[in-house]
């Protein structure tokens, strides 16, 4: 038999057949989610008891007992593939993968980016966001990729933050409470990120074993917040929506109506090319009680990385009038 190792990542318990990179191993009871990797020479079939989800490439759905099986192919730079199937409620991953793929690669793309997939298909609704600690609250930074999340969420963690997740915030709304799910402690940063804040940019683990230096991406992992004792979630005090930087000498905050940042919320969700017709009304009965609970603020920042400590202060300073 083989031997199961285990590990907490956004609140859940998940249990895999091989090394997670990443994620510290820890002790619990039955799984929340498996983790079941093979190798093949062959490409699995996609027959047609799978439709593809709209216009998505290597995306398919097929009808289950809780709503939809979600199933992804993958295409590494050097012609290797994966072939992923989520059940329907998010409780297993199979992931058969080609021979000659590289296995941390696939782990790593299992555990970040395609993990919103599980989450989404429990029920959560997953956004483009960092998401950062203050004191015993969270705030999210939202913005499409490249809009310099993972930069000021490191900046704000340097002045006693404490990271939550990166890249992707999973919430749920609960008696007029928003929640957040914590997720692992690393930032992946880019050179010149690193470098503005003086985080040694060569001294940090890559994300990727196989990627060209043009994609070069290294974690700064902050410690371990996945004990037994660890809170599983935190409530959410606000959204910061990182505007496009430039036009602006010093960091601005502008208040955001609900009507006005619930459009943006869901066009910065992380699975929405991929959810089904319940997903996507989940989503938008979860924002909509979001924006009605939440307050946010669309922050504009001058475009020098110089400038990412006035930043954080300003944040920083803004999200102290959402303690209670």
């Amino acid at each position: 038999m083989t031997s199961l190792h285990r590990y907490r990542h956004y609140g859940l318990a998940v249990a895999a057949n091989v090394t997670l990179p990443g994620l510290p191993e820890t002790e619990f009871g039955a799984p929340d989610v498996r983790i079941d990797i093979t190798r093949a020479r062959e490409r699995p079939l996609v027959d047609d008891s799978w439709t593809a989800v709209g216009n998505q490439p290597g995306a398919w759905r097929s009808p289950a007992g809780a709503g939809s099986r979600l199933r992804l192919q993958f295409e590494a730079l050097d012609g290797a593939w994966g072939d992923l199937v989520i059940d329907d409620r998010g409780e297993t991953m199979r992931l058969t993968l080609d021979e000659s793929a590289d296995l941390d690669d696939a782990c790593e793309l299992l555990t970040a980016t395609v993990f919103s997939c599980v989450l989404s298909q429990r029920g959560l609704t997953c956004l483009h966001a960092s998401v950062v600690a203050i004191e015993d609250r969270a705030v999210a930074l939202i913005g499409a990729k490249g809009a310099g999340k993972s930069t000021l969420a490191l900046a704000l963690a340097r002045r006693g933050g404490r990271l939550v997740s990166d890249d992707v915030a999973a919430v749920t709304v609960h008696d007029g409470t928003c929640w957040v799910a914590v997720g692992r402690a690393a930032l992946r940063m880019r050179p010149d990120s690193a470098a503005t804040l003086g985080a040694g940019f060569t001294a940090l683990r890559p994300v990727w074993a196989t990627a060209p230096p043009s994609l070069d991406k290294r974690y700064y992992e902050a410690g371990d917040h996945t004990g037994a004792c660890a809170p599983t979630q935190l409530p959410l005090a606000g959204v910061f929506l990182l505007a496009p930087r430039g036009g602006t000498a010093t960091p601005q905050l502008r208040p955001m109506a609900p009507g006005e940042l619930l459009p943006v919320l869901l066009a910065n969700r992380h699975t929405a090319p991929v959810l089904d017709r319940e997903g996507h009304r989940r989503d938008f009965a979860c924002l909509g009680a979001l924006v009605r609970c939440v307050p946010a603020r669309e922050l504009t920042r001058p475009d020098d990385l110089g400038t990412v400590s006035d930043v954080a202060e300003a944040v920083l300073t803004e999200a102290e009038k959402w303690r209670f």
